[in-house]
C-alpha cells in the first residue's frame, strides 16, 4: 500500500560487507532486479534497536553456527518525511501488480518512480516465503522446497525480505550518527541486500 509521506522510526544501516563505504556513498546505486526477484542497489536499513535491528536479529539467527561473524561498522539513520509503500501482509504483492504492471520485468525500477522507499513491516515478512530457521518443523523439506522455487523462478519480488527492513530509493535522511560496531555473519559481498 503506498501511503501519504510518513516517518518512518531510526534505522540501522550496517556495511555488512566490510566495504569501508558510508551510507551516503551507497545510497546513490541504480535500482534493479536481482535474481531473486528482491530490489538490488539503493539502501537497506532496518529499524534501530538498542544496537541492532529486527533484520540484523534474523540474519544472525539464520546463520547461527553456519557462518562466522565479524564486526562491521554501523549508523543510525534518522529519516525524513518520504513517500514510503508499505508491505504489510499479502495483499501487498495484489498491490504492487497494479501499481507496477511489468512486474517480473524491472519492477523495482517502476515503483521508485512513485516511492522513495519501500518498508516490509514484521507482519508483511511472515506473509511471504522466507528462509526457515533450523528450529522449525520440517525445516530441512521446506528448505528444499525454497531452493526449487528459487531455482524455477517462482519468487515473487516480496519473498526472501527475511525480516522487516527498508530499501531506499532515495537519500531520505535528516540525521546520521556512526554508532558501534555491530556483529554480522560473513557472507560473500555479492550475497548482500
Amino acid at each position: 500500500m503506498l501511503i501519504p509521506p510518513v516517518t518512518l522510526p531510526p534505522q540501522l544501516w550496517v556495511d555488512m560487507a566490510g566495504s569501508g563505504q558510508t551510507p551516503q556513498e551507497t545510497a546513490d546505486v541504480a535500482i534493479f532486479d536481482d535474481e531473486h526477484g528482491l530490489p538490488g542497489g539503493g539502501l537497506w536499513t532496518s529499524t534501530y534497536e538498542d544496537g541492532s535491528s529486527p533484520y540484523l536479529r534474523t540474519v544472525l539467527g539464520l546463520n547461527a553456527g553456519f557462518l562466522s561473524t565479524a564486526p562491521r561498522p554501523a549508523w543510525r539513520l534518522t529519516p525524513r518525511e518520504a513517500k514510503v509503500y508499505v508491505a504489510e501482509d499479502g495483499n501487498a504483492l495484489l498491490d504492487l501488480a497494479a501499481l507496477a504492471p511489468g512486474a517480473g520485468t524491472g519492477v523495482w525500477s517502476q515503483v521508485e518512480v512513485f516511492a522513495e522507499a519501500v518498508h516490509m513491516t514484521a507482519a508483511g515478512a511472515r506473509a511471504f516465503l522466507r528462509t526457515p530457521v533450523p528450529e522449525e518443523p520440517n525445516f530441512k523439506e521446506r528448505i528444499a522446497v525454497l531452493i526449487r522455487l528459487r531455482r524455477d523462478g517462482e519468487i515473487n519480488p516480496f519473498d526472501l525480505w527475511e525480516a522487516e527492513r527498508t530499501i531506499w530509493f532515495r537519500w531520505c535522511f535528516e540525521g546520521v550518527e556512526r554508532v558501534a560496531d555491530v556483529d554480522v555473519p560473513l557472507i560473500e559481498p555479492a550475497a548482500v541486500g
